[in-house]
């Protein structure tokens, strides 16, 4: 936002309704032992991307990110594998798998969406240019750099409307490329290990439960014995 002022504009506001619950789910993680972050003015895909980073860096980790954002796909690594929520199940990506999907490897994915327009980030893009289009491009060029180097040269053998959209549009690619690209900074103080699932307190959880009407909850977690 302090980069570009129509990020994420045209976003539907937050619903009240939806507001209103986090205080509870945030009563009901602590409850559960499990630890949760927030930091202004970061955005939940830079905390996700720092602790990614932070597995990446020590061989003692394997990490599964689980997500229905495509954003998180740059993340992928050795050691990061990212769990693709769709409608109906999941799709699974380490490196190889993305790679034979794709043709590209994961962090291309921040090329890929600084020649395409996402929608849902108001993230410019290329205009004229869409998502298949952009692939291919990232295909044959490896990444944005190395497009506008063969561009400059006179080498990128592109044409018409296309050749037009991408020459006219340079900084708009690389602004898009910027905005993409997760921060993998975040000045996070908590360690990996102070992120583990400690023990219930099953009593608070209980007392949570009942009063949210949770039946399903209280029977699927066995708390019916703990009073």
């Amino acid at each position: 936002k302090q980069k570009y002022d129509f990020y994420k504009e045209g976003r539907h506001a937050t619903p009240d309704e939806l507001k209103s619950q986090m205080p509870i789910a945030r009563d009901i993680l602590k409850a559960m032992g499990i630890k949760y972050l927030e930091l202004e003015p970061y955005e939940a895909d830079d905390i996700i991307g720092t602790l990614a980073k932070m597995a990446d860096m020590d061989p003692e980790y394997d990490a599964t990110i689980v997500s229905s954002d495509r954003d998180l796909l740059q993340l992928i690594s050795p050691v990061v594998d990212v769990k693709l929520l769709k409608q109906s199940g999941y799709i699974k990506y380490n490196p190889e798998s993305f790679k034979e999907e794709w043709g590209i490897e994961p962090i291309k994915i921040i090329d890929l969406k600084a020649l395409a327009d996402d929608a849902s980030d108001n993230i410019p893009g290329v205009p004229g240019i869409g998502e298949k289009t952009a692939l291919a491009l990232i295909q044959k060029f490896g990444s944005i750099e190395n497009l506008y180097e063969k561009v400059d040269k006179g080498e990128a053998e592109l044409k018409g409307k296309q050749k037009e959209n991408i020459e006219n549009n340079r900084e708009l690619a690389f602004l898009s490329k910027t905005l993409g690209t997760i921060n993998l900074e975040v000045p996070i103080q908590d360690t990996l290990e102070d992120f583990k699932v400690e023990e219930w307190d099953k009593q608070k959880v209980l007392e949570i439960f009942k009063e949210l009407n949770f039946k399903r909850y209280i029977e699927r977690f066995n708390l019916l014995d703990v009073e």
